[in-house]
């Protein structure tokens, strides 16, 4: 009999948790980002966490920070969380204003508006796992790479035809000297370049890459055209609010009028004061926030507009990963490369269609 009743308790309150979950409501701890009000115990965003969740979002979404580098980056503003609690504030889609129920067969799971305010649209956090698939579990490439060799493996040698490696070599007075360098003994290659003579070549191949002022102005009208429904969302957010405070502001007037004709005793007057005062605070915060808050187009054109207006400023700029995917994105093969010029290797056909790029150019 106890172990049925444990079992009848067990699936009551799985059922009050689901059931929660169906009209909206937020049935466990809030989480990071957000706050839950007292008197009303419904969701508010969190004046500091909030803005940081949805930058993290941002960051991951515009492909120029894996997770790694984007909680990094954001450790900088104070946003100290554990990888793991990272990878799992990616993947909730609470942000996105919806939570699972699950149906009575125990497995199905349906997609549930909830009645909180999101951080990020439905698109946004369908394109950060999009962002994170590609680059495995912890949205980090799984190649050996160093941020002061960017091309290696990326790099053919133009004696052997072998992959360059990269490595460091110390000299008396204690200084390094970075190269890309072929160490196929086999035949004795042993050519060495000097990391920094490598990457001025290169730059001499990707300044001729530009994108044309109608291109740039396809890509930013379909770029604000997608956040609109992402700074509508905010807008709407901000009247809610508007209306709520002015529906304080006339609750607390009715409550003074009831003091003075004396239907509510003193204590009574100050609790519901106390009450009104307190939504009030959180109310202007959020609204404060909201208000000032930068649009979702202009936070991220802020990390990619770069692409646009100089193609090498944004390549050395970028995160590691990012650089390694713009390479993918351009060059179908390898780039050869000596002490006089770089040769790339065929361009990507949908890549050209957008660039000034020019095909087989050699710079000496």
């Amino acid at each position: 009999m106890a172990e049925q009743e444990n079992i009848n308790r067990s699936t009551r309150a799985f059922e009050g948790y689901q059931h929660r979950i169906k009209i909206g409501q937020c049935p466990h701890r809030p989480p990071t980002g957000y706050v839950r009000e007292k008197r009303t115990k419904a969701l508010l965003l969190h004046l500091v966490l909030a803005p940081l969740v949805q930058k993290a979002f941002s960051l991951v979404a515009s492909g120029s920070h894996s997770a790694e580098s984007a909680r990094r980056a954001l450790r900088k503003e104070n946003f100290k969380v554990t990888k793991s609690t990272f990878y799992n504030i990616l993947h909730n889609i609470f942000y996105a204003g919806y939570s699972y129920y699950i149906e009575s067969d125990g497995k199905t799971k349906t997609l549930m508006l909830g009645n909180h305010p999101a951080l990020i649209t439905l698109e946004t956090f369908y394109l950060v796992q999009q962002q994170l698939a590609k680059r495995g579990k912890t949205g980090l490439l799984h190649i050996k790479r160093r941020s002061e060799y960017p091309l290696r493996g990326r790099l053919t040698c133009p004696k052997c035809e072998n992959k360059l490696t990269a490595g460091k070599s110390k000299s008396r007075n204690k200084s390094y000297y970075y190269y890309y360098n072929c160490q196929r003994k086999f035949i004795k290659c042993t050519l060495n370049l000097p990391v920094q003579r490598v990457h001025d070549l290169f730059d001499s191949v990707i300044l001729n890459f530009g994108f044309s002022s109608n291109i740039t102005k396809v890509y930013e009208t379909i770029l604000k055209n997608h956040f609109n429904v992402e700074d509508a969302e905010t807008q709407n957010r901000i009247l809610a609010i508007t209306n709520e405070l002015k529906e304080i502001k006339d609750e607390k007037v009715k409550l003074v009028q009831s003091k003075v004709r004396q239907e509510i005793t003193q204590l009574e007057f100050e609790e519901a004061r106390n009450d009104y005062d307190e939504r009030t605070k959180v109310l202007i915060d959020e609204l404060s926030f909201l208000e000032s808050k930068p649009s979702s187009y202009s936070m991220y054109i802020q990390d990619n507009k770069p692409a646009l207006a100089s193609f090498k400023d944004f390549f050395w700029k970028s995160h590691l990963d990012t650089k390694s995917e713009n390479l993918d994105l351009i060059f179908v093969g390898d780039l050869k490369i000596s002490n006089e010029k770089v040769e790339e290797a065929e361009i990507n056909k949908n890549f050209e269609l957008i660039t000034y790029s020019k095909k087989q150019l050699a710079i000496i």
